[in-house]
């Protein structure tokens, strides 16, 4: 990785293995946004486009081929993140998911 850390979320993608968040190795307090794919063709990491919001421990899950989704984890050591977001592939682009209101209901 390009950028060493602990419990960063991982998924296979597309032919290619992503990782993002997690905690810095340096720092357990403070969790990461960065983002990276390693390119199992030429064996190496590239950094893509940060996340919107800071994860460790968040789950990845491929979607169509195209989207990424990162769900929760922790913002820092002692808070929860009850936030999601997706990253498109072919447009290198994080979104913010928005979520209908089912309190209301």
């Amino acid at each position: 990785m390009n950028f060493p850390r602990s419990s960063p979320g991982v998924c296979y993608h597309d032919g290619d293995i992503y990782a993002c968040g997690g905690f810095e190795k340096s720092d357990e307090n403070s969790s990461l946004d960065t983002f990276e794919k390693l390119n199992l063709d030429t064996n190496k990491w590239v950094s893509l486009r940060r996340s919107n919001f800071r994860a460790s421990g968040c789950t990845l899950a491929s979607f169509h081929d195209r989207y990424i989704f990162k769900f929760g984890g922790k913002s820092d050591i002692f808070n929860l993140s009850g936030k999601i977001e997706y990253y498109d592939s072919k447009t290198d682009e994080w979104h913010i998911a928005v979520l209908p209101d089912i309190t209301s209901q």
